[in-house]
């Protein structure tokens, strides 16, 4: 398997909503609480999917 970078926004998106994960679990963004497991996760998982799958 060859891992290939992610491109500039599959990287952006992914960092804003671990980002916003991480400031949802801090109190900074009380809106997006109900949503904190699935901001960290999806972005984690959207960067592996960057990382692994070419052109995405």
């Amino acid at each position: 398997m060859r891992l290939t970078p992610p491109s500039t926004g599959t990287f952006t998106l992914s960092v804003l909503a671990i980002v916003a994960g991480i400031a949802t679990h801090y109190g900074y963004i009380s809106v997006l609480e109900p949503y904190e497991f699935a901001l960290l996760a999806g972005g984690a998982a959207l960067l592996i999917v960057g990382v692994v799958f070419r052109k995405l």
